[in-house]
């Protein structure tokens, strides 16, 4: 894949969409369908079942983000993480042209973490390889946080009870932050589906449906399937594909839109 077309319709035969429009508070995950039909969240660990699929569906919703969000826990976790488009070097370029031609983006989106530990690896390299970055943190975490920063272009934000709500708030009214992509940890990731606080306006997911997955790359439960359907309807669109590791179904919610299967 060389060329933001060649993105733009691997794109749409995925989910029969552009993706021009932004996305709002948007969640992108990859579970497996266990044999009870409950959703497990895949580890991001060697256990991984391959996927180019997947790969390319986690850096399209980078590319699309005005701000990317993890948490310092998945930066302890994972040691190598960055917020690339992609592993291999030309998609990543293809998926950068997409952004500006396409959806009409010229600067890199926003590399952010959330914690309160003022433990934080700020040598990570996630922020020796974010153009921008910032931290959202406690107040009092800031001023010690700043002290060891070396990273160009990161900012430490304080606020007095740093959690998601909070983050987002910031991000859209301080920063003009319009998709907001949150790649996070199985507790932060159902709390945008609860009750209460910031709801999510559309998950893409990519589905294992291999009737088994190894031990190591289970991470916990995902939310319901039925949680999913309550606060954004049925999928908007369905792709099944054959993967190296089996099959693999790529789907999209998006609150408000109407249920189609591909």
């Amino acid at each position: 894949m060389n060329d933001a077309a060649a993105c733009a319709r691997r794109i749409h035969e995925l989910y029969a969409d552009d993706l021009r429009g932004e996305a709002g508070l948007l969640h992108v995950a990859v579970v497996w369908r266990s044999p009870e039909r409950d959703l497990i969240n895949i580890a991001m660990n060697d256990a991984k079942p391959a996927s180019p699929t997947d790969d390319f569906v986690l850096g399209v919703a980078r590319a699309r983000a005005d701000a990317i969000i993890t948490t310092g826990a998945n930066l302890r976790l994972e040691r190598n993480l960055t917020h690339a488009y992609h592993p291999d070097t030309q998609t990543a370029d293809a998926l950068a042209c997409w952004r500006r031609e396409v959806l009409g983006k010229d600067e890199a989106p926003l590399s952010v973490v959330l914690t309160r530990d003022t433990a934080i690896d700020l040598e990570h390299r996630l922020f020796q390889h974010a153009q921008r970055s910032l931290v959202f943190t406690g107040e009092g975490a800031t001023s010690v946080l700043r002290d060891r920063s070396r990273a160009e272009g990161l900012v430490l934000v304080g606020d007095a009870a740093p959690d998601l709500a909070g983050l987002f708030y910031h991000l859209r009214r301080r920063e003009g932050c319009a998709t907001l992509s949150v790649e996070a940890g199985p507790s932060t990731a159902r709390a945008l589906y609860g009750a209460e606080g910031p709801r999510v306006d559309e998950l893409m997911l990519s589905l294992c449906l291999e009737p088994d997955l190894a031990p190591r790359a289970r991470a916990g439960p995902f939310v319901e399937v039925e949680s999913i359907e309550a606060l954004l309807g049925p999928a908007a669109s369905r792709c099944e594909v054959e993967e190296p590791s089996g099959r693999w179904s790529f789907r999209r919610y998006r609150r408000g839109s109407p249920g189609r299967s591909k």
